[in-house]
């Protein structure tokens, strides 16, 4: 078989770096979320004042049932992508699709819900950098094959 391209070991690397990330915001998410939306909201009030609404702490689990099964999707898609990256391409386009989707919907209810920065975070602080980032290194690898 041939070895991997030099783009194609980035974009390995990267997916590892995901599983670790993606995994170690499952546990936050689990073990500490009132926690995560206390500071979501702090670190907007400490930067722009009352400039955006504050974003309210859940008070159920349903949503974090949902939060934490993503996370823990996308920790094994990125796993399964890593263990053979060219064999894996799909995987990343899998976590491509979901980093995507949930910027797109933090910013659509930014503006059709609640002004609260923490969907600002979420799409241009978190989720966007991560599509945007894997985006770049997949295209990399594939056209490194050519």
């Amino acid at each position: 078989m041939n070895e991997l391209t030099r783009e194609e070991k980035q974009l390995e690397v990267l997916m590892k770096i995901w599983v670790v990330l993606f995994g170690a915001g499952g546990l936050l998410f689990f073990v500490a979320p009132d926690w995560l939306f206390r500071r979501m909201n702090g670190f907007a009030s400490s930067i722009f004042g009352n400039a955006f609404s504050q974003i309210p702490e859940p008070s159920e689990r349903f949503w974090l049932s949902l939060a934490l099964s993503l996370m823990v999707t996308l920790t094994f898609l990125s796993y399964m992508a890593q263990r053979d990256i060219r064999k894996g391409m799909g995987y990343v386009v899998a976590v491509m699709v979901s980093k995507i989707a949930s910027t797109t919907f933090f910013l659509f209810f930014f503006f059709k819900d609640l002004d609260a920065f923490a969907y600002i975070q979420g799409s241009l602080l978190t989720d966007g950098p991560i599509f945007v980032i894997t985006f770049i290194f997949y295209l990399r690898a594939l056209g490194s094959r050519t």
